[in-house]
């Protein structure tokens, strides 16, 4: 079986390949040299699709946080998820447990 993979690129700096500066998250070119920021493979960093909102995609991954006790990271993802769809039923049960996590 063949299944096509969805890849995001999570990090938050960028170094240039020209020049080998850092790069802050917003910026698309870099700061000394104003060549265009790219992924390893080739895409350039302002067509690189954002995290996604799909709750499907990332309910697994709020059971992973949460099962770790990072309630931080699991709130940053769930505030991200409930914007695009604030009234999904498993969003709405995570953030339940995220409450009670941070109770204890």
């Amino acid at each position: 079986i063949i299944q096509r993979a969805v890849v995001w690129i999570a990090k938050s700096k960028f170094q240039c390949t020209e020049c080998g500066s850092a790069s802050r998250p917003q910026d698309n070119f870099c700061p000394k040299c104003g060549l265009e920021l790219c992924a390893p493979d080739g895409t350039t960093k302002r067509r690189l699709p954002m995290m996604p909102t799909e709750p499907e995609i990332g309910i697994p991954l709020l059971d992973v946080l949460l099962t770790r006790r990072q309630t931080q990271a699991a709130q940053a993802l769930l505030s991200h998820l409930a914007a695009a769809n604030p009234d999904h039923p498993g969003l709405l049960n995570r953030r339940q447990l995220i409450t009670q996590l941070a109770d204890v």
